[in-house]
């Protein structure tokens, strides 16, 4: 680095280690001196704001020492540039949990650390791109010789008036945004702007009213009595807006209330709360025996020494109870003073858990996820980390809420892929939470019908309580469960919907009961094709085809969001024999409809819950008895519990059975199991029609038995045999460039490095083109890492990633434990 001219170094020169959250491939940690007028402000944990190469940006510091005068490093210190005063530090508890993280999913420190935070309460530098007087007059024909990322980055800047923020244009060009920057700014077209940002969302603050305490003389008229019955008697204050809500009055009758000095003006903080129930039902059913025996070995976990404490793996079949013990054991908790944190893998479960804790533990509780706005997450995650809250429901990054007095963490439905973030820092929250409770002296809970595998052979090894819940708790008998092998309903008379499934629909509606329809596929159709010429619309950022949405007329790519309109004719041949093959949600909801006429149905996928509150919605219409069918994808096959649901039909079992994953027979296990499980929950049976093209596969025979032992038996034998989690270790090296021979060198450079360090004990497998052979337009390699040994295995990855050049680590990305191998 470049010495700052205007610093003068003395004797003992003050330096601050600075973990930087935005750094690239560059270095985890960069050192820099602290002015003599911060040195009374900055801390161990301070956020701050520093320089890289003429760049501006976020860091926070890890260290701080002091330099002496003869020390080389001295000469090439920068200052640092600002020290915010609005942004809160972190805890030397933070910061380690941070260096863990790091360590264990290799990692940069700062992304870390930003893990730690929502990102709205992290303060940064917000950078704006900017079209130049040049960019601002480029004409057709000088655009038509840009690449296509450059291209749509000018689009986009001029649709947004000449400016735009970088995180804004990093949604919309995602991983192509770098070179398209650095290309146009060297064209002198654009230009990149810099200012330091604080916290993203403040507090609400409104104006309010109280009253004047003491003894009033003045004589008020009913309207002015209405109004004041509506304030607190206690002197508390009251947002104006509410006071005239609740008393039905006008502003103007308040400033009456206010010259005449009964009432006086006082700001209010408002507290944004999604959550709206605070009604507390007390009552709690009875526990059956093996609830009992479950709270009974948790709370012997819990009684342990900490460094003999293990997690407990509630294994419960469908109906069995879970919930009811998650919530014995947080009542628990909360007696003992401390605090309690419940993950759940998707959103749209988080709704009811949510729901079924509020009315039970009332104001108590807080809610976290993305899909709060802003202003509400900031509020929940205040609440937590003021106390007010002692309970928080959220999903992954709920694991990191700043609750007080830690005592217990539960994940439910632990097995899911969803606790395993996709982009860096690529923790899982089930280790983050194992290792969070470690150092609270917390205990953890797991629970779930169909365990990992990596999850059950611990238990069958010692590393975790295993508590079977192996019958409902409400004493009801499973539903029957029935496979129907559509290789002969194909043979004769081709559909979506066997014999046996349609007829037991129609007993369903006929009988004013519920039917839940399974699709793992949302959209109507896979792929559009041309009859004559052969031709498949295809996403130009990524290998796939498009998918064709009848409901919004367009084709859209669900893995970048590209879209288009939908063409009557060819943009090929121009001919008109188009034809859309395969089903998905939408599709099976058109049919549906079309068999059933009289049948009430919603469907709940990701296009019909994008908006806020959706999920909610449906699912209360469902209960309200609003709907006969509730169809959908994934959203619908798990945590669900609608008494009057007696038919569960999957309309196609192999739907993610035969994707090249060792995982996918795991998967395809769990959501048949799960969507199974949703049918006879009360005093009506239930029954399970599984439609299959593979009814042999052993996934689909242990899911329709209900038999978690046969599975894993069959599955975790094939994975010692081939060497696969849980008996091995795998990373992920991907290679990713719009280039694709950049990317091809990138990943035979990291392979050849690692080739030359790596013990006999660690195999490397590649460089191979990667399954989904361009995404986000950038084509894609990658070498999977195989090893016993996790910790030898990473150290082998970075010392290999240490000995390449930054350019090359540019294109790198490394996914320790991965759960998506596209």
């Amino acid at each position: 680095m470049k010495s700052d001219p205007e610093m003068t170094h003395e004797p003992g020169v003050r330096a601050a280690d600075v973990a930087l959250l935005d750094q690239g491939s560059g270095p985890d940690v960069l050192t820099y001196a602290v002015p003599q007028e911060l040195q009374d402000t900055v801390v161990i944990g301070s956020p701050v704001q520093v320089t890289v190469a003429r760049r501006s940006m976020m860091g926070y510091v890890i260290a701080l020492r002091t330099l002496q005068e003869d020390d080389p490093l001295i000469e090439r210190l920068v200052v640092l540039a600002k020290a915010p005063d609005d942004a809160v530090c972190l805890t030397e508890s933070d910061l380690d949990l941070a260096r863990w993280m790091a360590d264990r999913w290799m990692c940069h420190l700062g992304h870390a650390i930003g893990a730690l935070r929502p990102p709205a309460q992290t303060p940064a530098v917000r950078r704006t791109l900017r079209l130049t007087e040049a960019g601002s007059a480029i004409d057709s024909p000088i655009a038509g010789r840009m690449n296509a990322s450059c291209r749509e980055l000018i689009r986009l800047l001029q649709k947004h008036g000449g400016q735009i923020g970088l995180s804004s244009a990093k949604t919309v060009l995602k991983d192509r945004l770098g070179r398209a920057v650095k290309a146009l700014s060297d064209a002198g077209l654009i230009v990149s702007e810099e200012a330091y940002r604080g916290a993203a969302v403040q507090p609400r603050i409104a104006a309010g009213v109280r009253r004047v305490m003491g003894e009033q003389t003045a004589v008020l008229t009913p309207i002015q009595s209405k109004a004041m019955a509506a304030l607190p008697v206690d002197g508390g204050i009251m947002p104006i807006a509410d006071v005239c809500r609740e008393a039905g009055v006008s502003r103007s009758v308040l400033d009456g209330l206010i010259r005449r000095g009964v009432l006086v003006r006082s700001d209010v903080t408002i507290d944004r709360n999604p959550l709206t129930s605070q009604r507390i039902e007390d009552a709690a059913p009875n526990l059956t025996p093996e609830q009992s025996e479950a709270l009974r070995i948790i709370r012997a976990e819990s009684d342990r020494r900490p460094d003999q404490r293990r997690p407990v793996l509630v294994h419960g079949v469908t109906a069995s109870g879970k919930t009811e013990i998650y919530l014995e054991v947080i009542r628990q908790t909360r007696s003992a003073g401390r605090s309690a944190i419940v993950l759940v893998p998707e959103i749209a479960l988080a709704a009811q858990v949510v729901d079924v804790i509020t009315r039970r533990y009332g104001a108590d509780v807080a809610v976290l996820h993305s899909r709060l706005g802003a202003g509400e997450r900031h509020d929940s995650w205040q609440r937590v980390a003021d106390g007010r809250c002692r309970i928080v429901v959220g999903a992954r990054s709920a694991v990191f809420a700043p609750v007080r007095n830690l005592g217990l963490i539960v994940i439910d439905e632990e097995h899911e892929a969803a606790y395993k973030q996709e982009v860096e820092p690529r923790y899982h929250a089930r280790e983050v939470a194992e290792e969070i409770a470690r150092r609270a002296n917390a205990v953890v809970v797991l629970g779930s019908a169909t365990p990992s595998l990596e999850t059950f052979h611990r238990a069958l090894t010692g590393g975790l309580r295993h508590v079977r819940l192996a019958g409902r708790a409400t004493g009801i008998q499973p539903p029957t469960v029935e496979i129907v092998d559509m290789r002969a309903v194909f043979r004769t008379a081709p559909s979506l919907f066997s014999e046996p499934l349609l007829g037991a629909i129609r007993e369903r509606l006929e009988a004013r009961e519920q039917v839940v329809l399974f699709l793992n596929r949302r959209g109507f159709a896979r792929f559009v094709l041309c009859r004559d010429c052969g031709f498949t619309p295809q996403c130009p950022n990524c290998a796939v085809a498009l998918v064709l949405h009848t409901t919004v007329g367009d084709l859209r790519c669900h893995h970048c969001g590209y879209s288009e309109a939908a063409r009557p004719d060819c943009p090929e041949c121009k001919g008109t024999r188009l034809r859309a093959f395969g089903v998905g949600t939408e599709k099976l909801e058109s049919q549906i409809a079309e068999l059933l006429p009289e049948a009430r149905i919603l469907r709940m996928d990701r296009d019909t819950t994008s908006r806020k509150g959706a999920h909610t919605r449906i699912i209360r219409a469902v209960r309200a008895g609003e709907a006969d069918i509730l169809l959908g994808t994934q959203m619908v096959a798990k945590g669900l519990d609608f008494p009057r649901v007696t038919l569960v039909g999957v309309i196609s079992a192999d739907v993610g059975l035969h994707v090249p994953d060792f995982r996918a027979a795991e998967r395809s296990y769990q959501i048949l199991t799960q969507v199974a499980g949703r049918a006879g929950r009360s005093q009506l049976p239930g029954r399970v029609i599984i439609q299959t093209f593979t009814p042999e596969h052993y996934a689909v025979q242990s899911a329709a038995r209900q038999d978690y032992d046969a599975f894993y038996a069959k599955e975790s034998a094939m994975r010692a045999e081939l060497g696969y989690p849980p008996y091995a270790t795998l990373i992920n090296v991907l290679a990713a460039d719009e280039n694709p021979e950049a990317a091809e060198e990138a990943a035979v450079a990291f392979a050849d490095a690692f080739r030359a360090i790596a013990s006999d004990d660690c195999r490397i497998l590649g460089p191979c083109p990667a399954p989904l052979v361009r995404l986000h337009g950038r084509y894609r390699w990658h070498s999977v890492i195989r090893s016993p040994q996790g910790p030898t295995a990473r150290l082998h990855v970075r010392a290999a990633m240490g000995s390449l050049s930054r350019t090359v680590r540019e294109r790198l990305t490394v996914d320790v434990d991965p759960v998506n191998m596209a």
